[in-house]
């Protein structure tokens, strides 16, 4: 199982992705990690992290500095496309907004089938159906709480597509779920 992680360079996805990533290969799941990214790269903890738990990291400079608050422009998604065809990924798992728009139509344009989102934070606008038509990009979401698990099914979400989930173990749960159908 090959799985390509789409995260922009922030310090909540990048504090969630650091331990969760080399746990994942660990698990013997293929985990790569591509991080968008509007002026500075991904920090030097970040890379030294992912070297030392073996996943391949890579970095991918936004087109317009204002795509990674305000996503709007088709060059990246064709940069992020391209990007996706050329791993082979079984799944594209995305975390945060601009990477679930990015990496969603990424993955849509290059014909990923399974795709994933994580929300981390309850409190983060995703209002509007801009979102809503981002959110029906992925067949499945994980949500780091309850709460969060709440804000997605307001999005329009059925509770079946969310899982709850804290740990590695319940993300190999999830993407097994998505490649064979199991529970």
């Amino acid at each position: 199982m090959r799985v390509l992680h789409i995260a922009p360079v922030h310090i909540v996805a990048q504090n969630h992705v650091l331990p969760l990533l080399p746990a994942l290969r660990q698990l013997g799941i293929k985990t790569e990690l591509l991080v968008i990214f509007g002026a500075h790269p991904p920090s030097p903890v970040v890379m030294a992290g992912m070297k030392r738990g073996g996943v391949p990291m890579y970095g991918l400079k936004l087109a317009h500095i204002e795509d990674i608050h305000h996503p709007t422009t088709p060059q990246t998604i064709l940069k992020v496309t391209e990007f996706i065809q050329s791993r082979h990924a079984d799944i594209v798992h995305t975390h945060l907004a601009p990477a679930d728009f990015f990496g969603g139509f990424g993955a849509r344009w290059g014909h990923i089938e399974h795709r994933v989102s994580t929300r981390y934070d309850a409190d983060e606008d995703r209002s509007g159906d801009h979102w809503r038509s981002v959110a029906g990009l992925f067949a499945q979401h994980i949500a780091l709480s309850d709460d969060i698990a709440e804000k997605i099914r307001a999005d329009g979400v059925t509770s079946d597509n969310i899982h709850v989930v804290t740990d590695a173990h319940g993300y190999l749960q999830v993407y097994r779920h998505i490649l064979t159908g199991e529970r």
